[in-house]
C-alpha cells in the first residue's frame, strides 16, 4: 500500500510549515530555492546529497514551534534566537532522515565571527543558509536596491566572505532574487523532483511531521503514541488485514497534525478551556484537513480527520452520523478518548481501568461511540494498556534524552 506518493512529500511538509504561522508562509521553500541555486552554481554537491541538504534548509525553522521564537524570526536585526536552532538540530538529528546534515541548522543563527576558528561540519552551507534566511526576511520587509552593498557591510562579521561571494555569483547568473522578489514568480526547487523520495523516506517524513508537533511536551508525545498504539491494537482485535492496520496506524499518527496551527497557550492550558478557546482548539481538525487533503491516501486522511465525529451526529467538524463513519474511523475515535483518559495532566490524574470502562460504555450507550468496538476495548483493556506501555517507553525515553541534550547545549551557548 502506498501511504504517500513521492510527489506529495514536499506539499505535505509545505502545508504543515505554512500552518505554523501566517508570517512564515513559504519562507522555508524560498530559502530552499535560494540554497539550491547557490549550491548548484558552486558545484559543491549533487544528487541525493544535494537534495537532502536543500531539504534540511527547507526545514530550518522546524524548531520554532517548540521554542516560540516566531516573532523574532521575522525581524532581520534579531540574531539572539538560537534556541529554535538547537531544537531544530536535535529534532532533525534524532527524528528525521536528515541526521547527517543537522549541524547545518545548529549554527545558522550564530555570527560567523564566533564560528570561523572552529572545525564545524558544513560550516559554509550553514553560512549560506544564514545569509539566505536573513535575506528573505529582509526582502519581504524592506526590499533592497543594492543587495551586494547590503551584504558586504556584514562581511566576516555576520556572514563569511566566501558565502557572500558564492551567493552573489550565483545570483548574477541565475537571477534568483529577481525571480522571487521583483517578478514574484512561483519558483520550483527542482532537486526535489530530480531525486524521487523512496516510499520509506516518505513514511519517515510523515513520522517527522507528527513528532514536530508532539515533541514540545511529554504529554503530547505520549498522546500520539498512545492513540496510535491503541488504534492498531484494536484494529488487530477486529481481525483487520495488515494493510488495513497500516492505514489505521498512519491515520492515528497524523490525527493531531493540525495542532501545529493552535496557539501554545491553548494547547498547554492547565484546565477547562473557555468556549472561545475551545472553538480554537477544535479548529485543529480543519487545519488537519487542509494539511492532509490530496497529499496522503484518502482513507488515511479520513481516519485522521474524523476522530472527533460521533455516531449520533454530535461530533465535529462535519457532524457526520453513523452511516458515514467507517470502522477504522470509529476505532481511532475510541483510541483518542482512551489516550486522553489514561493520560496524566497537570490538572488531572490518569483514570483507573474501571473508570475508563464506565466512561466508554456510557458514551457507547449515548451513541457517541461504536458499542461493538467499545466492548472489544473493555474486554481487552489490560492487554491494550500493556501494549501502550511497550510502545511509549522508548519514545518517551528519546524525548527525555532530547530535552536533556537541549538544555545542555543551550547552557553552553549562553556562556
Amino acid at each position: 500500500m502506498k501511504v504517500i506518493e513521492h510527489k506529495h512529500v514536499i506539499p505535505i511538509i509545505r502545508n504543515t510549515l505554512n500552518a505554523l504561522d501566517a508570517r512564515l508562509v513559504d519562507h522555508g521553500y524560498r530559502v530552499a530555492f535560494l540554497m539550491e541555486q547557490t549550491l548548484r552554481h558552486a558545484g559543491l554537491f549533487k544528487g541525493k546529497e544535494l537534495r537532502d541538504i536543500v531539504m534540511t534548509c527547507f526545514l530550518h525553522d522546524i524548531g520554532a514551534y517548540k521554542t516560540e521564537e516566531i516573532e523574532q524570526l521575522i525581524q532581520f536585526e534579531t540574531w539572539d534566537i538560537y534556541q529554535h536552532s538547537v531544537y531544530g538540530y536535535l529534532f532533525l538529528r534524532n527524528l528525521s532522515p536528515l541526521g547527517p546534515y543537522a549541524d547545518i541548522i545548529l549554527y545558522h543563527h550564530i555570527y560567523y565571527r564566533k564560528l570561523r576558528d572552529h572545525d564545524i561540519p558544513y560550516l559554509l552551507v550553514s553560512q549560506l543558509l544564514s545569509l539566505c534566511d536573513r535575506l528573505d526576511v529582509y526582502q519581504l520587509e524592506k526590499p533592497l536596491q543594492n543587495v551586494e552593498a547590503f551584504l558586504r557591510q556584514f562581511e566576516e562579521d555576520y556572514f563569511s566572505k566566501e558565502a557572500i561571494d558564492l551567493f552573489l555569483s550565483a545570483d548574477a547568473q541565475c537571477h534568483m532574487l529577481d525571480q522571487l522578489y521583483v517578478q514574484h514568480q512561483e519558483v520550483k526547487v527542482a532537486v526535489f523532483d530530480e531525486i524521487p523520495f523512496t516510499e520509506s523516506e516518505g513514511k519517515a517524513y510523515l513520522h517527522m511531521l507528527s513528532y514536530a508537533i508532539d515533541f514540545r511536551s511529554e504529554y503530547m508525545v505520549a498522546h500520539t503514541i498512545t492513540t496510535t498504539s491503541v488504534s492498531t491494537t484494536l484494529a488487530a482485535l477486529c481481525d483487520y488485514h495488515p494493510t488495513e492496520i497500516e492505514k489505521v496506524y498512519y491515520g492515528a499518527l497524523l490525527h493531531d497534525i493540525g495542532k501545529v496551527a493552535i496557539p501554545v497557550t491553548i494547547l498547554d492550558f492547565p484546565g477547562r478551556l473557555s468556549p472561545q478557546d475551545m472553538a480554537v482548539m477544535q479548529s485543529h481538525v480543519t487545519y488537519s484537513m487542509k494539511i492532509l487533503h490530496g497529499v496522503v491516501d484518502e482513507e488515511i486522511e479520513h481516519i485522521a480527520v474524523r476522530h472527533h465525529e460521533k455516531l449520533n451526529g454530535k461530533g465535529y467538524p462535519l457532524g457526520l452520523k453513523e452511516e458515514a463513519l467507517t470502522t477504522s474511523e470509529r476505532i481511532v475515535a475510541i483510541a483518542d478518548i482512551i489516550s486522553a483518559l489514561i493520560g496524566k495532566r497537570s490538572y488531572k490524574e490518569a483514570y483507573d481501568l474501571e473508570k475508563i470502562k464506565e466512561i466508554l460504555q456510557d458514551m457507547a450507550e449515548g451513541q457517541y461511540l461504536d458499542d461493538r468496538i467499545v466492548q472489544i476495548a473493555c474486554d481487552n483493556l489490560p492487554h491494550i494498556l500493556q501494549t501502550v506501555k511497550r510502545d511509549c517507553t522508548p519514545v518517551i525515553a528519546m524525548y527525555q534524552e532530547i530535552r536533556r541534550d537541549y538544555e545542555h547545549r543551550i547552557a553552553q551557548l549562553d556562556r
